[in-house]
């Protein structure tokens, strides 16, 4: 409880913008605004055109929140702030599950460590996509780890298909979290070589499947926004006004 005080109070005031943070609150901003990922403070970092090699997840959320909320500086440190705690039950759920038989101590330790680690609570005063992310990959590995407990190959598909839907909202997210599926991939690549060749060859192939849909919508969608949409100018007077927030927290 004291923990979640001191976030709640201090959330609008630490650290101050910085540089990423501001562009992606502009982005997040232009498209609850105009429906379109552009960044409206800094459009010439950008070259003018919409940011969408990030992906969707963030910038919806965020956008979605300030349609609710209004727009400031808590209501877009909210997505990061909740994420944070969403990856400590995680985390702790992940512990429990698969290391039961440890000593109690050991899962304080956990939790203690995880609720002061610095680059965690940073993270959830920051205006990043970063704890997002993890979160959606945190739930992967859950479902990964899940699979690979059960016998049947109905259940070992269902639960390695919701892992893949997980691990490509990670991507969507932001693609840097794709390298924490390097491990995954090891595992299910050495199951080949394992005994039921061809069930593991199967559930390898729907993994894939399911992991690339959302990837290829987000790619042929971003493809007909960067050719055929026309190009969108901004009005540097309104985009003055509207980050006034940003500009009275720095």
């Amino acid at each position: 409880v004291a923990v979640c005080i001191y976030h709640l109070l201090t959330l609008s005031i630490s650290p101050l913008p910085w540089l990423d943070e501001v562009m992606f609150c502009s982005v997040s901003h232009a498209l609850a605004k105009t429906g379109h990922y552009v960044c409206e403070v800094m459009p010439s970092r950008i070259g003018g055109e919409e940011v969408l090699f990030y992906g969707p997840n963030f910038f919806l959320l965020t956008s979605w929140i300030e349609r609710l909320f209004g727009f400031g500086m808590i209501q877009f440190r909210a997505v990061s702030f909740v994420s944070g705690f969403i990856l400590l039950h995680l985390s702790l759920k992940l512990y429990k599950t698969y290391f039961n038989n440890a000593h109690q101590s050991a899962f304080i330790l956990l939790f203690l460590l995880i609720l002061i680690d610095p680059g965690i609570v940073s993270s959830m005063h920051g205006g990043r996509m970063d704890l997002m992310a993890a979160c959606w990959m945190l739930g992967a590995f859950f479902f990964f780890l899940k699979a690979r407990g059960k016998a049947s190959l109905g259940e070992r598909v269902k639960n390695l298909s919701l892992m893949a839907l997980l691990a490509s909202m990670g991507v969507l997210t932001t693609p840097r979290s794709g390298f924490l599926l390097i491990t995954i991939s090891i595992f299910m690549f050495m199951d080949l070589f394992n005994k039921d060749k061809r069930e593991r060859f199967l559930e390898l192939l729907i993994c894939l499947f399911v992991f690339a849909v959302p990837l290829l919508v987000w790619f042929f969608y971003s493809l007909y926004k960067s050719q055929y949409e026309p190009e969108i100018e901004l009005e540097n007077n309104e985009t003055n006004n509207n980050y006034e927030p940003i500009k009275n927290a720095a």
